[in-house]
């Protein structure tokens, strides 16, 4: 089943951006609570020294340019959105393995799948190439 529409580029990045820095600002708070820190937090914090002021950066930015716009400024904002991106990750990642090196291997396994699966949906929903190739559906409609 292929749709006519696209879906809006602006509405995943926006969702990503602004998930992403809720979800380091809830690890900061609960680092912040903490007594003593272990190696991984250290991480954790230095991650999200860099990544909430970047996200923040992109959440400005995506709020106030079109997706359009955005291809144009392309290498500053996607340099700062892919920055802050990874940063907000390895933030995540370096908390889950604060708890057990196990939790942290899970949510890089499982979110790389469910990175798999949106790409694979968004593929074959709607009328747009897979970043991933092999999208037999693009030529047709």
């Amino acid at each position: 089943m292929v749709l006519s529409q696209s879906a809006p580029p602006d509405r995943e990045r926006r969702l990503a951006t602004f998930g992403l820095l809720a979800s380091s600002f809830a690890a900061l708070l609960t680092i912040l609570t903490l007594d003593s820190l272990d190696t991984a937090l250290w991480v954790a914090i230095y991650a999200l020294t860099v990544a909430l002021p970047l996200l923040s950066f992109d959440a400005w930015a995506v709020t106030e340019f079109s997706f359009d716009q955005v291809l144009y400024l392309s290498f500053p904002l996607f340099f700062t959105m892919g920055l802050g991106y990874v940063a907000a990750f390895t933030a995540l990642v370096a908390t889950f393995w604060h708890f057990h090196w196990l939790c942290g291997l899970a949510f890089v396994v499982l979110s790389l799948v469910a990175f798999l699966l949106s790409t694979y949906c968004n593929s074959k929903i709607f009328d747009r190439p897979s970043p991933l190739g092999n999208n037999r559906d693009a030529g047709m409609q």
